[in-house]
């Protein structure tokens, strides 16, 4: 709406601006932040559920949005925070940041709900997923070692293997071939479940978890594990 009736709402002496969802600001470039950068407002507020990430140059166009006129150099502002005493810096962002922050923490809203219990149980892999890891950490070894590329092409190059690591340890299914033709349905499950150590650990503890009245929520970033999941499931 803002976008579309720009010209009637900016006419308005606005007192207070307030915008939900407020980390699409975050880009200084975007259409909707230079919209609403242009509107005369006394005061203005970010809602966000998203957290902010370990971006200063994120957090500097935000804060530049409420407060143009104290945060008004990114250049300062990077200078002040880029150095090495990390610790101190921390310290003194978390500083600046106290009078325009407001925190809504869960054991203020919601005070029925018991705190929440984190157990990590560890997993081993499968035999083919072993195997997949292996091959994963062979084809990557001149990277893994360090090479004469840049830094930010290593760094890329890094996050490539974790991710194909992190593949390994849900489900070897993720890659091409790593799939068998089964006979049938049963032998398909059998195969499915054998594959990955996490889904062998689950097949044990699913059973339990309903007869004990549990209701499960699994989340995964891969959209494909999730679709194993389902498979495994129907």
């Amino acid at each position: 709406m803002m976008l579309s009736e720009e010209s009637a709402l900016s006419a308005v002496e606005w007192e207070t601006m307030i915008v939900d969802e407020g980390h699409r600001l975050k880009s200084k470039t975007s259409r909707l932040f230079q919209v609403l950068h242009d509107f005369d407002t006394r005061q203005r507020t970010l809602l966000t559920g998203t957290p902010l990430q370990n971006n200063l140059d994120e957090l500097f166009i935000l804060m530049h949005f409420l407060e143009p006129e104290k945060f008004s150099s990114l250049e300062a502002f990077q200078e002040e925070f880029s150095g090495s005493d990390g610790d101190h810096q921390i310290s003194r962002l978390h500083e600046i940041l106290k009078p325009h922050l407001l925190r809504r923490l869960k054991k203020d809203v919601l005070t029925q709900m018991p705190p929440k219990k984190e157990q990590v149980v560890r997993v081993e892999l499968s035999k083919l997923q072993k195997d997949y890891y292996k091959s994963v950490l062979t084809r990557s070894y001149p990277v893994l070692v360090g090479s004469r590329m840049a830094g930010g092409q290593v760094a890329t190059k890094l996050k490539n293997v974790v991710m194909e690591l992190r593949k390994c340890c849900n489900h070897p299914f993720l890659f091409p071939g790593a799939e068998q033709t089964a006979a049938n349905r049963e032998e398909g499950y059998r195969q499915l479940t054998a594959a990955s150590g996490k889904l062998q650990l689950l097949s044990r503890m699913m059973p339990k978890l309903r007869a004990a009245g549990h209701r499960v929520l699994i989340y995964s970033q891969f959209a494909r594990t999730l679709d194993i999941l389902e498979d495994w499931l129907a």
